[in-house]
Formats: C-alpha cells, sequence, structure tokens
C-alpha cells in the first residue's frame, strides 16, 4: 500500500541530524549513518548505568517513575518498579562525564516536569543527544494507560530546540488471546499534536491527524527540531 510504513525511514529521519552530527563529529562513528550508533538499555541502576558508561554503546536508554516513598523525587525503574537505587540526579550526574547520548523513557506524568529541571540543571552541555519519550497515546493491547498527551505536549515546550520528542503509544500481546494486530494496522488513527513545534504547541490550537498502517509524529516544522514516532 502507498503509505506503508518504513522504521528504517523513521529511524534516519530522527536521527539525521543533531544526533548523528554529534556523534560524527566526535569521531564515535565513522559515517552518517543510524546504524552506526549502538545502544544500552534499561539502564535503571548503578551497575546498569556503569556497564552502558564504560561500555561501546553510545546511546543510553533509562525509564523514569516517581519514587513511591519518601522522599518523593524522580528515580530510574520502570513500573511495577517503584524504588531504585539511583535516581535520576545521580544518573544524570554519572552520564555529564562521559560524552555519550540519553533517551529518557518517562513512565508517570509526576515525574515529567521536575525531571526536566534537573536535566536542563545537570546537563549543561549544549547539543548532547537528548532524546525524551513517552506513550502519549493508547494503542493495541495496550495494558496501562498513556500518559496525558496534552500535559506532556505542554510540559516539554520548555526543552531545548536540540531535543528529540520519541513520541509513542502503549501497546501489549498476551498469549492465547485475540491481539488487534492487523486491524489496529490498517485502521485510521488520528494522533493530536502532531507536526508542531516545541515553541507551537498548545492544546487550544488546531490539531493535525497523521494516517497510515502505523501513526507517527515525524511532521518537522523548523531544522532544528525533531519528532520521533514509536511503539514500545
Amino acid at each position: 500500500m502507498a503509505n506503508e510504513f518504513d522504521p528504517r525511514v523513521l529511524f534516519a529521519g530522527a536521527m539525521r541530524d543533531q544526533t548523528l552530527d554529534y556523534f560524527f563529529s566526535r569521531s564515535f562513528i565513522t559515517r552518517m549513518d543510524a546504524a552506526e550508533v549502538s545502544w544500552s538499555h534499561a539502564a535503571n541502576s548503578r551497575s546498569r548505568l556503569a556497564e552502558a558508561l564504560t561500555g561501546p554503546s553510545l546511546m543510553i536508554e533509562a525509564d523514569i517513575v516517581m519514587r513511591g516513598r519518601d522522599p518523593k523525587e524522580p528515580i530510574m525503574a520502570h513500573p511495577p518498579d517503584t524504588d531504585s537505587d539511583i535516581t535520576l540526579r545521580e544518573w544524570l550526574e554519572g552520564v555529564k562525564e562521559y560524552g555519550k547520548g540519553i533517551k529518557l523513557d518517562f513512565k508517570s506524568m509526576e515525574a515529567v516536569s521536575p525531571s526536566l529541571v534537573l536535566l536542563q540543571e545537570v546537563l549543561t552541555e549544549p547539543y548532547r543527544p537528548v532524546w525524551i519519550n513517552a506513550d502519549i497515546f493508547s494503542g493495541p493491547g495496550g495494558q496501562i494507560g498513556p500518559l496525558q498527551r496534552h500535559t506532556f505536549l505542554s510540559v516539554v515546550t520548555r526543552l531545548p530546540s536540540h531535543t528529540v520528542l520519541s513520541l509513542g503509544w502503549t501497546t501489549g500481546w498476551t498469549a492465547g488471546t485475540d491481539n488487534p494486530a492487523q486491524k489496529h494496522r490498517d485502521k485510521r488513527i488520528s494522533m493530536p499534536g502532531c507536526g508542531r513545534s516545541r515553541s507551537n504547541l498548545s492544546p487550544q490550537k488546531d490539531l493535525n491527524k497523521i494516517t497510515g498502517s502505523l501513526a507517527v509524529l515525524l511532521n518537522l516544522t523548523k531544522q532544528d527540531q525533531t519528532w520521533m514516532g514509536c511503539c514500545n
């Protein structure tokens, strides 16, 4: 079909400018190719972060929630975990000593605002790859509700223009059940908030739509701003 989604195009588009330029200019990669950028995932503990920082990966991904007890603060954990041996502040302090990029996956709306304050306070180096991810739409089989999209999009307007917004939808698969796959891929999906630069994000403004076998937020409005759609 004409609008068939190609994840290679999406990934290359999301990485084509700031992220690749950053690693290429520092000789971390030998060519402007997203395939050369290696990842470490779920670096949600001190040991996992240390392994990622000293290993070959160029991008480090981790999850953020609010601690489930006092003192309440953003920590590195993936639901259903509500505690961790490392806070976001400690995590960022560790990262800033290395020239690696980061992808922060927000799992609770409560953690977003204080985390963005910490991010800009601790990581002051311009142009370091910083990707911000959140599932802001309900997808096929998703068991956990998405973050409130209008609230999330209004909060991230304070981010620097080089930040990549990696916006997705909840998904899930359960053995032995009728998992909605093809019908969701072929259904027209309307995604409010698509195609907006961060400086123009507003719940009150008209909202564009992207349709296709998978709907993605990949409509650039400025050369120095990047949207990325994903399915987690």
